[in-house]
C-alpha cells in the first residue's frame, strides 16, 4: 500500500513539474517578446532558460524514481517487468473524528499479541490449578462385566461343557494417599504462581505498548490533517502572488527574477501539499494497522 500510494504521489509530482515547465515556457515567450522591444535583457532570457533546465532536470529525477517504484510494485504483484500499470487512486480523504478510547478498545480486541497474552494467563492459571491437585488423595473404583467360557459346568459328568459362555463380573476399588513427595508439589505450585504473575505483567506491558502506538498514530493523523489545511492555504496564496507578479512584470514594476521566484513558490507549495496529502493517507493506514484493522486493496 505504501509503494502504491508512493507511485500515485510521484505521478502527481510529475503533473506539477510539467505544469511548472509549461508556465516557464509561456513566461519565456513573454521575456523574448520584451527583449525584442527593449524592455528585457539577455540576462532575463538566460535566467528563465536556466530555471527551465533546472525544472526539467527535477522532472527527470521524479520520473526515474517513479519507474523504480513501478518496477518494485510489479515484483510484489508477481508481474513481468514490462507489464503495464494503470493505477487509480487519490489522496482525497475527509477527516473523521478519532475517539481515543474507541481506538484503544478496538486495538485491544483485534491485536493478536493481546489475545495471545490473555491465553497465556489462562494457561498459567490451569497449570497452577493442576499443580495444586498433584498431591491430593485419589480414590477410584471400577466395575466390569461380560461373558466368559472355560468355567466348569454345574451339570454332572459326562454332561459337563466348559465351552458354554457364562456371565462374569468384577467390582473393585483403589485409593492413593500421598505421604511425602519431597516438596515437589509445593515447588510446582510456586513455579506456576510465578508464571501466572509473569504472564499478567506481560499482558500489562502489551496493553501499554498498544495504547502508546494507537495514541502516536492518532496524533500523526491529526497533525497531518492540520498541515493539509495550512498547505492548501499556501497553494492559494502562492497562486495569487504569481498572478500579481505577472501583472506587475508586464507593467514593468518588478523584474523577471521576481516572477521566476513566484512561479517556483507555486510549484513548491503544490509539492508540499501533495506530501501532506500522502502523509495523511499513510497515517490513516498506520492507524488502521495499530488498531488491528484488516486492509484490503480494491480489485
Amino acid at each position: 500500500m505504501q509503494i502504491f500510494h508512493n507511485i500515485l504521489l510521484l505521478e502527481k509530482c510529475v503533473e506539477v513539474a510539467e505544469d511548472g515547465i509549461a508556465e516557464l515556457d509561456r513566461h519565456l515567450l513573454i521575456v523574448k517578446k520584451k527583449l525584442e522591444t527593449g524592455s528585457a535583457t539577455e540576462y532575463d532570457v538566460l535566467k528563465t532558460e536556466v530555471q527551465r533546465a533546472i525544472a526539467q532536470s527535477q522532472l527527470i529525477d521524479i520520473e526515474n524514481d517513479r519507474a523504480k517504484k513501478q518496477a518494485l510494485l510489479r515484483q510484489l504483484l508477481g508481474l513481468v517487468p514490462d507489464a503495464p500499470l494503470h493505477l487509480k487512486g487519490s489522496f482525497d480523504a475527509p477527516q473523521t473524528h478519532l475517539n481515543r478510547d474507541s481506538l484503544i478498545e478496538c486495538a485491544l480486541k483485534r491485536r493478536i499479541e493481546h489475545t495471545l497474552a490473555i491465553h497465556k494467563i489462562e494457561s498459567a492459571k490451569l497449570q497452577r490449578e493442576s499443580a495444586h491437585r498433584e498431591n491430593l488423595p485419589v480414590l477410584g473404583g471400577y466395575i466390569s462385566a461380560g461373558f466368559k467360557n472355560g468355567l466348569p459346568d454345574t451339570a454332572p459328568p459326562p454332561n459337563t461343557n466348559i465351552s458354554t459362555p457364562r456371565i462374569d463380573w468384577a467390582i473393585g476399588a483403589r485409593a492413593s494417599i500421598p505421604i511425602y513427595d519431597g516438596m515437589r508439589t509445593r515447588h510446582h505450585e510456586t513455579e506456576a504462581e510465578r508464571n501466572e504473575l509473569a504472564a499478567a505483567a506481560g499482558l500489562r506491558d502489551i496493553e501499554e505498548r498498544i495504547k502508546i502506538e494507537v495514541l502516536q498514530a492518532k496524533t500523526d493523523v491529526e497533525s497531518a490533517f492540520e498541515k493539509l489545511a495550512v498547505s492548501a492555504t499556501q497553494v492559494r496564496f502562492a497562486g495569487e502572488s504569481l498572478t500579481l507578479a505577472r501583472l506587475k512584470y508586464e507593467a514593468g514594476v518588478i523584474t523577471n527574477h521576481d516572477v521566476l521566484d513566484a512561479e517556483n513558490d507555486v510549484e513548491q507549495a503544490k509539492l508540499v501539499h501533495l506530501q501532506n496529502q500522502y502523509r495523511y493517507v499513510m497515517g490513516r493506514y498506520a492507524l488502521d494497522q495499530v488498531t488491528g484493522k484488516k486492509i484490503y486493496a480494491e480489485k
